[in-house]
């Protein structure tokens, strides 16, 4: 079972016993944690040692979601939940923990760690106080998101930070912090502070008054007066409309005329589009495409009810958010509805394919690229390195991992696969030779049924590369190939 970019695999923590052996005594390995009905990750010790942390993903079957963050006390292995999950949140309201992993170093003292994750549209940063669980946000000194790079705890204070008396403001005491700001235009800047530890283990240190110093900067020339952002709230067409999602819409600022639009799905689909830089993102807005970046409802950052929304309405709900947020930039009158495109990789492409293969009114996609995407959930099933995801998502149990005639034909008919021929799109895909996740004959098939269609399609495919298409050679080209595809049949 694939790994990458999963928090679901059920991993148990386990110790080894502290001796050095010879070749012929076996060590022993202690379980901490029973690796059903939950699983663990990211184990980070305490100062003292007197603690171990982890995250849970608890009985999660979507490979991402919200987690549980856990404590163990070493001397007794008693497990604590020190925060649970979140079913909902908002702009105001903690919506739950989404890390893949804490810092490496996150500890401040024995009581408070330091942590970064999607908070709505955002990466926010934040200090969990452990005895008492309250959450307190970092307001970043700059950008819409921040991540806590490194805590530095100076050793005279890690030695003795499990008393409560050696706790002071003194500098020797005060944990060093570096911080990561940025926005979609702004590239990431670097900062320092440092932070007392709490006055005694029912007290959470304050953040309120933490003063920060910029130590490093991008030379990159500043953007800020070409391009702009914003981040829209949506409530969405089809049930349940309780849950609103939100967009992040990057374009240039102040254009003589209304914008070609490019509708932007994350793929996952339970991951998160935040309002951290990318530089494709600015190099498509620079280009002058206002780009949608959708957090349809199955996206992390807003609680788990969220994310557990989607599995079984994958190709339903994720496709009329798309929709509703191409229909909101239309009703603002910030685009052109006769240059519509859409790009997706993933799970964005299973979607980006679906929506050209769907009716939705005046909504026509005059091109579409397909980073890996997934077209047929079928077959997938049985060549992805993920076969359970094909059937989470469709709304299947995996206690078989063996389709039935009747599930097979229900994940061909939310595929792109089973729209084929309703799609009138030109459509260029984008294919590492080596990806695991979505097997290049994903894509390869589809685009060999648009041919025979006469739709106009191309395949680039990139050797030696993965899912993730980030080869150093493949990365800047696919974003070339993309803007000339877009280039050709938006104009």
């Amino acid at each position: 079972m694939g790994l990458a970019r999963c928090s679901s695999p059920k991993n148990p923590l386990a110790h080894l016993d502290p001796v050095v052996p010879d070749k012929t005594t076996k060590v022993a390995a202690h379980l901490l944690t029973s690796p059903s009905p939950s699983s663990a990750r990211s184990p980070r010790f305490s100062p003292s040692g007197q603690f171990l942390i982890y995250l849970s993903c608890g009985v999660m079957v979507t490979h991402n979601g919200c987690a549980q963050l856990c404590q163990i006390h070493w001397d007794t292995k008693k497990i604590d939940v020190v925060k649970d999950f979140v079913k909902r949140g908002d702009a105001n309201t903690f919506p739950g923990i989404y890390s893949h992993s804490l810092p490496r170093r996150c500890f401040i003292d024995d009581h408070s760690i330091l942590f970064s994750s999607p908070w709505l549209s955002s990466t926010a940063a934040m200090i969990l106080h452990i005895p008492t669980g309250q959450i307190s946000r970092i307001s970043p000194p700059s950008g819409a998101s921040a991540t806590i790079m490194d805590v530095f705890l100076p050793p005279s204070s890690s030695s003795s930070s499990s008393s409560s008396s050696s706790s002071s403001s003194s500098s020797s005491s005060r944990a060093h912090v570096l911080l990561m700001t940025s926005d979609p235009i702004t590239p990431p800047k670097l900062w320092l502070s440092s932070i007392s530890p709490s006055s005694s283990a029912l007290a959470s240190p304050s953040v309120s008054d933490l003063t920060w110093s910029l130590v490093h900067s991008s030379p990159l020339p500043d953007i800020k007066q070409k391009l702009e952002y914003e981040v829209m709230t949506i409530t969405p067409s089809a049930d349940p409309v309780d849950m609103p999602f939100e967009i992040i819409f990057v374009s240039p600022s102040n254009p003589s005329s209304k914008l070609p639009l490019l509708l932007y799905p994350h793929g996952g689909p339970h991951s998160a589009f935040t309002t951290d830089y990318a530089t494709s993102l600015v190099f498509l807005a620079s280009l002058g495409y206002g780009v949608i970046l959708v957090n349809y409802r199955g996206s992390l950052g807003f609680g788990s009810d969220f994310v557990d929304i989607l599995p079984s309405r994958c190709g339903e709900l994720d496709l009329q958010d798309c929709a509703d947020s191409v229909k909101k930039i239309l009703a603002l009158g910030k685009g052109d509805p006769n240059r519509i495109a859409i790009v997706g990789g993933s799970h964005g492409g299973f979607i980006a394919g679906n929506m050209i293969g769907c009716d939705y009114g005046d909504i026509k996609f005059k091109a579409c690229v397909m980073r890996n995407p997934v077209t047929n959930i079928a077959p997938m099933a049985y060549i992805s390195d993920i076969p359970d995801w094909c059937f989470v998502e469709a709304g299947f149990p995996i206690n078989t991992m063996v389709a039935n005639p009747n599930q097979m034909k229900t994940m061909m008919d939310v595929s792109p696969m089973g729209k084929i021929d309703r799609i009138k799109t030109p459509t260029l895909f984008l294919i590492g030779e080596v990806d695991k996740r979505v097997p290049p004959s994903q894509a390869i098939s589809m685009h060999y049924a648009l041919l025979e269609r006469h739709i106009p399609s191309r395949l680039v495919f990139y050797p030696k590369n993965g899912h993730g298409l980030l080869g150093p050679e493949c990365e800047p080209d696919q974003w070339v190939n993309t803007c000339e595809w877009l280039h050709t049949y938006l104009q």
